[in-house]
């Protein structure tokens, strides 16, 4: 189990280990913990730490509620590359004893923001529906099958490579995708819709630019292909 610092708790992580299931928890800077018996309770952010290099305490106290058992914890932040300065260290409460695993495993969360932004303000706002348990089952069907369509016909974009005429899928010193097949799917269509109602408007307006033709070109051919796709 995955949880950023929002779902940190050490309710939750009592239950876990209760259950007998792995969990990693990022912990906010501000919470305090007790590094060993002999020590007193301090904040996250005032622990040693060196970037680039992970620390990890095994079986501490994490938060000054008593009754809910001691956990691991391990500290990691970014060495400094170049330009790049993060401050921001990882702080993850754990049951799991290898530090690598831990953080191996909480990295991996990063791969399921797409899918957030899928759900939040990037498609369909699911959050804001405040429906009641009947419409809001049946919305989450309607969204099953139109996120499945949307998500065929953005990997079909992709295939054709001209997914970077719809959005800016990569970034400098990202290593996921911006946006998912679901998202250049949606707004594929939107992209063209704006040609197909008012053609003429364009083909005006590009003719006021003969320099930049083989560039329309270019982009009139992406048209085609993503229509192709939809």
């Amino acid at each position: 189990m995955l949880g950023d610092r929002e779902f940190h708790s050490v309710e939750l992580a009592a239950w876990c280990v209760e259950k007998r299931v792995e969990f990693v928890f990022r912990l906010p800077k501000s919470t305090t913990v007790k590094p060993s018996d002999s020590s007193i309770f301090t904040r996250l952010d005032h622990l040693p730490q060196s970037p680039g290099i992970t620390e990890q305490y095994l079986q501490i106290q994490v938060t000054q509620n008593r009754g809910f058992g001691k956990h691991n914890l391990v500290l990691r932040q970014k060495r400094t590359y170049r330009q790049s300065n993060s401050d921001d260290a990882w702080y993850l409460m754990t049951n799991l004893v290898d530090a690598d695993q831990t953080l191996k495993a909480y990295s991996s969360r990063f791969s399921i923001e797409a899918l957030f932004k899928d759900y939040k303000s990037g498609g369909y706002h699911l959050e804001a529906c405040h429906a009641d348990l009947r419409r809001f089952n049946a919305l989450l069907v309607l969204i099953a099958i139109a996120y499945l369509i949307s998500t065929i016909q953005g990997r079909c974009i992709r295939k054709k490579q001209v997914q970077h005429y719809i959005a800016r899928v990569t970034e400098p010193q990202r290593t996921t995708n911006r946006h998912s097949n679901f998202w250049i799917g949606l707004y594929g269509r939107l992209w063209i819709e704006p040609l197909n109602l008012w053609p003429t408007l364009a083909t005006q307006l590009m003719a006021l630019k003969p320099q930049k033709r083989p560039f329309f070109q270019r982009g009139l051919n992406a048209i085609v292909l993503i229509q192709s796709a939809l």
